[in-house]
C-alpha cells in the first residue's frame, strides 16, 4: 500500500472477516496507521477522531492482537490477503 491509496484497501474485506463492529473499525485504524504511511491527521480526519485517539486505538489493538492468538492469526491472514507491507 502506498501513500496515494491510503484508504483504498477494502474495508469490506476487514468487515467480512471480523464482522462490522468495533473490533473491525479498530483493525482498519490499526492497518491505516501501520501500513498506509498517512499522517495521524489524515487518519484522524478519515475516522472522525483526534490524532492521539488514532495512536491510542492502534496501540491498544496491537496489544489485543498480541494477547489473543486467534486474533493474531486473523490479522496475519488479513495482512496477506490485503497484500500489506510496512511503508
Amino acid at each position: 500500500m502506498c501513500r496515494s491509496d491510503t484508504f483504498s484497501f477494502p474495508m469490506e474485506a476487514v468487515n467480512n472477516v471480523l464482522g462490522q463492529n468495533r473490533l473491525s473499525r479498530k483493525a482498519v485504524i490499526y492497518f491505516s496507521h501501520k501500513f498506509s504511511g498517512a499522517k495521524l491527521k489524515e487518519i484522524s480526519e478519515r475516522f472522525n477522531m483526534g490524532e492521539s485517539a488514532v495512536s491510542q486505538a492502534s496501540r491498544r489493538f496491537a496489544q489485543h492482537v498480541e494477547k489473543d492468538g486467534n486474533l493474531k492469526k486473523v490479522v496475519k491472514e488479513l495482512e496477506g490477503m490485503l497484500n500489506l507491507s510496512n511503508v
